[in-house]
């Protein structure tokens, strides 16, 4: 079990990874079972102005072969699955994942969202997730390493806020005071995720670590590693599933590191 209390310091962007390359990861989700996969990554390279799309052909657990397997299509634009497409511009799947500048609420959207009119398109894409009502995508961050692999840094939004005591707590609490006492737990009678990890404030559970960082964050847990909640931000006037923002950073002690892990040559959007 890891717990935070008052973690106040975090990461400034850029400190972790040496290129210019910003990635965010492609979920999807099987309506029907609620499970999530990673099946691709969108990849924008600031210094030669150019994006890529690749399927996630690698990852074992919850990877595109998992999702192929429960029911996942191709995207009807990117029907090869060995292909690395690149374009110029944002791909139009996901550039209609943006909002309109035009319309008459961007401003009040821009600031719910903690956005600028001076935020790139990754940035609009990472703190919304590109989520439409019409399918069942969404953008997430991936774990960045430094280039020793041993100090990282994660955020993400709370899964299940609507179905536990998050709401109560929300009511109930002044979150203007400190410390806030997080915790995570392993859950091990969670049928849904066999490395589910449990979010509990003030002995209160509030939700879940999102499945796609689940196996990570119970390995950190198991094998005793150190991490901290740098950050944790709470919009009571957003949805359920943008509603509790952990920023999360860690430093692998005791010789453990994240051997062949291939994200750490990537900034945070």
């Amino acid at each position: 079990m890891n717990s935070c209390k008052n973690c106040g310091t975090s990461y400034e962007d850029g400190q972790l990874g040496m290129t210019k390359n910003k990635k965010l990861c492609l979920l999807w989700q099987n309506k029907t079972t609620r499970q999530w996969y990673h099946v691709g990554n969108l990849l924008y390279n600031e210094e030669n102005h150019y994006y890529q799309f690749s399927y996630e052909l690698e990852k074992k657990r919850r990877g595109l072969k998992e999702a192929l397997e429960n029911g996942y299509q191709p995207h009807i634009a990117f029907q090869d699955l060995d292909k690395t497409y690149v374009s110029n511009k944002l791909f139009l799947p996901f550039a209609r994942r943006v909002p309109n500048t035009n319309r008459p609420d961007y401003d009040a959207f821009l600031k719910k969202n903690g956005l600028t009119r001076n935020s790139t398109t990754m940035e609009i894409l990472k703190a919304t997730g590109g989520r439409l009502a019409t399918d069942n995508y969404e953008f997430v961050n991936p774990i960045i390493f430094d280039d020793k692999n041993i100090v990282y840094k994660v955020e993400f939004f709370a899964r299940g806020w609507r179905y536990y005591e998050g709401q109560k707590l929300m009511e109930q609490r002044s979150w203007d005071l400190k410390p806030v006492d997080l915790t995570f737990k392993i859950d091990k009678e969670n049928p849904q995720d066999d490395c589910a990890v449990a979010i509990f404030i003030d002995n209160i559970k509030v939700g879940y670590v999102p499945a796609f960082y689940s196996a990570f964050f119970k390995d950190m847990i198991e094998k005793e590693q150190l991490f901290v909640v740098s950050d944790l931000s709470l919009d009571k006037n957003n949805i359920p599933q943008l509603r509790l923002l952990l920023k999360i950073q860690g430093h692998m002690t005791n010789g453990n590191t994240q051997k062949g892990f291939k994200e750490h040559f990537l900034l945070p959007v």
